[in-house]
């Protein structure tokens, strides 16, 4: 019985941390080439001659958001201002939100009849999403007037 209760804790832990509340940054970061995009590494990297995979040495330094919440309805903040995600990053929607924020990478964020629009990406409530490593700066907005979210870049 014992024995069980050891296989049923080892094939739920990874579930259960991973529903932490805020992730771990991570140190680490791997990319099918050189020059990204990369992505926390799984494992201790490795590969093979046809699909190598390459780890980015060092460690980072943690950029806090800039803005960590909208101000006004349906207008986009700038959650992290350009080269402050040059290693990447993260944003959270906090769990107890009762609405999507969108997030964008590229361009503005844009928010329209309750839904994400153009090349934005929806995050739902408790969701994280990691950002790639970019100089852009990178836009958040939501239907709420002052909508939290959480999150930090890393370089």
């Amino acid at each position: 019985m014992r024995s069980l209760w050891i296989a049923v804790f080892l094939l739920f832990a990874p579930i259960v941390a991973h529903a932490q509340s805020t992730p771990n940054p991570v140190s680490t970061w791997c990319a099918s080439s050189a020059a990204g995009p990369w992505t926390p590494c799984v494992g201790s990297g490795g590969g093979s001659p046809s699909s190598p995979s390459y780890i980015k040495p060092g460690t980072y330094t943690e950029v806090p958001l800039d803005i960590a919440t909208t101000t006004s309805a349906n207008v986009a903040v700038a959650a992290l201002s350009a080269g402050h995600r040059s290693a990447g990053g993260w944003i959270q929607n906090p769990p107890t939100a009762t609405t999507v924020i969108c997030v964008n990478t590229i361009t503005t964020a844009a928010f329209s009849s309750g839904a994400c629009i153009g090349s934005n990406n929806a995050i739902s409530p408790g969701q994280v999403f990691n950002i790639p490593a970019n100089a852009n700066a990178v836009s958040v907005v939501s239907s709420d007037a002052t909508h939290p979210f959480s999150g930090e870049g890393l370089q």
